[in-house]
Parts: structure tokens; C-alpha cells; sequence
């Protein structure tokens, strides 16, 4: 007489506890996210991670908060992402350090391909520009050879350090040029261009994004690209493989990253919100405006271009035999 009564009472339950899990998933995120970005204000990637934050926050109603904690090439920033809770409540916006950082730095505090769940790439650029003030008497690029072959060991370029593209790219010019420089290392791009300006350090390689306004008003002069084809914001600037350097070819990326072992309901929103933002109107002219090529991949393929970048990588440091520090 009961079985009735209570098979109703069962399905029931497990009606409500079936409702239950997709309506939990679909809360996150219940509270502000936080965004890290291993790099000063202003750098590239706090740029991206900015944009990125204010669409989110539109989109899923809670607020994503970018926090700067900036120093040793990006791994102190990063590493709290390594060692934050899996729950998509911490994340950071990487670049291309990501991939040099395990080759340059002898004691990484987390491991590169174990410790972090890919999310989504934002954007992929044409290079760095490698470039001087623009009261500089080096016209080209052979011209600033020329200057730097005329004063061995004392001609300076400023960079962000060997695991950024900056310092990757000077090291390789270095090597390549048969040149001895003065490696001035900072915090990031952000914080050397008035050096570069005013002549405080003779040069330097900058991201796009933290150059472009000043080589179109004249206080920095841009002489090559990194990447393997000219941008349209700089159409005048040649990159170094037309000028002889087969083998720069160094393109930027921004990222986004979690700890290892988020659930992938969680992942999987982040990432459907990157792939929004870089359709919107405003993400668009922030990348158009700085010559970057929106890039939503999926996580899938963002683990996979990692996993390429870190070989690639590889075979760059091993090429200007550097020695981890």
C-alpha cells in the first residue's frame, strides 16, 4: 500500500537534486572574480585584462576585479593563480612569458603545463618593436648596428626581462648582430619608455600596445618588427627578417588562465565570455587600435598552443644559450 506513496516520494527527490546541480552551476560566479596581471598598470597585458574585466562584469553581473602584482618577469603574480582555490575565482591574464619563464628561471614555484587550467586566449600580435628615442641618430636599424658595433659594451637596451618578449627579442638581436649591449632590465614596458625617450637607455623592445602613440607622436622611433609581417599601425616599420634576421620571428599573446582542476562548467563560461568580449565594439577597436588579431580560441586549443609555444620557445633560449638563473 506504501510502495506507491514512496516510489512518488523518491522521484521527487531525485527530481529536485537533478534541478539542483545545473542550477548551482549556473550561480557562478556569486561573487567578484579576481583577475591578476603579473605586470605594472598600463603594460599590455593589464590593457587586455581591463577590457576583458568590463565585459565580464556586464555580461554575468558580478564584478571582475584586475589586481596588479607585478616582479620576477610575471612568476609572482602567476604563482598565486598556481596556488589559488580551483573554483574559477582567481585567475590571471598571461603572455608569452608564461611559455620563456620555465626556461630562464633555474626555481620555478609551480609548474608551467601541471599548474593551470587554459581558459582562453584574447589576442595574438605581430611583435614587439624594437625601438629608440626619436632624437636618436640611428635613422635604421643598421644605422643602431652600426652604433652599438662602434661602442662595444656600453650601448643600452631596456626590456622587461629575458622570460618577457622584450628581453627574448634583445637577447636574440644581440646574438644574431654580433653585438655587445647592456641588458637594463624593469619591470615592465610601462616603465621604461620614458628612458627610451629621453635617452636614458639608447634602446629598448616594446610591445605594440605601449609604443604605437609614441612612435606616431614622434618621441620614439620604431626600427623593426619581431614578428614574421609588417602591422598596419606601423606600415612603415620592417620587420627584422626583411632586414636579414631570418630567424626573429617572435609574435605576443594574451591569455587567460586558472589553477589546475577547475570544474569545466566554470571554464567553460569564462570562456564563452572571452569569445563575446572579443566580438564587442569595444574590445574590437581596442585590439584594431594596437594591431592585435582577436583570438577566442576555445580552451582545448589554448592548451594546445601552449604546449607548441613552450617548444618553440625552447629551441629560441637554447639558440642564444642562455643558462637558467
Amino acid at each position: 500500500m506504501l510502495i506507491a506513496p514512496m516510489r512518488a516520494y523518491a522521484i521527487a527527490i531525485l527530481a529536485a537534486v537533478a534541478a539542483a546541480i545545473p542550477a548551482n552551476a549556473q550561480t557562478y560566479p556569486d561573487r567578484p572574480v579576481h583577475i591578476i596581471v603579473p605586470y605594472p598598470a598600463g603594460d599590455p597585458a593589464d590593457v587586455l585584462a581591463r577590457a576583458y574585466a568590463d565585459e565580464a562584469t556586464k555580461s554575468l553581473g558580478q564584478k571582475f576585479v584586475v589586481e596588479n602584482r607585478p616582479g620576477a618577469i610575471g612568476i609572482i603574480g602567476t604563482n598565486v593563480v598556481a596556488k589559488s582555490a580551483p573554483d574559477g575565482y582567481t585567475l590571471v591574464v598571461t603572455t608569452l612569458a608564461h611559455s620563456t619563464n620555465p626556461f630562464v628561471t633555474a626555481k620555478m614555484p609551480y609548474d608551467t603545463r601541471k599548474d593551470f587550467t587554459a581558459i582562453s586566449m584574447l589576442g595574438r600580435s605581430p611583435g614587439a618593436v624594437f625601438v629608440v628615442s626619436g632624437q636618436s641618430k640611428a635613422k635604421t636599424l643598421a644605422d643602431f648596428v652600426a652604433m652599438a658595433k662602434g661602442k662595444p659594451g656600453t650601448v643600452t637596451f631596456a626590456n622587461a626581462g629575458i622570460g618577457q618578449m622584450s628581453g627574448l627579442a634583445g637577447e636574440l638581436f644581440m646574438k644574431m648582430a654580433d653585438l655587445k649591449m647592456v641588458s637594463v632590465p624593469y619591470a615592465g614596458a610601462s616603465s621604461y619608455a620614458t628612458d627610451i625617450m629621453t635617452d636614458r637607455v639608447n634602446s629598448g623592445v616594446m610591445g605594440l600596445i605601449g609604443s604605437v602613440q609614441h612612435v606616431h607622436a614622434g618621441s620614439l622611433r620604431a626600427l623593426a618588427l619581431t614578428g614574421p609581417k609588417r602591422t598596419p599601425i606601423l606600415p612603415d616599420v620592417p620587420t627584422f627578417q626583411e632586414l636579414g634576421y631570418k630567424d626573429m620571428n617572435l609574435i605576443g599573446w594574451f591569455g587567460i588562465l586558472g589553477p589546475a582542476g577547475m570544474p569545466r562548467d566554470r571554464v567553460d563560461i569564462l570562456y564563452k565570455e572571452a569569445a563575446k568580449a572579443v566580438k564587442s565594439p569595444a574590445f574590437q577597436k581596442l585590439l584594431e587600435r594596437y594591431g592585435i588579431d582577436a583570438s577566442g580560441s576555445n580552451p582545448d586549443e589554448f592548451a594546445r598552443f601552449i604546449d607548441e609555444n613552450l617548444e618553440s620557445t625552447a629551441e629560441i633560449i637554447k639558440k642564444i644559450g642562455y643558462v637558467p638563473q
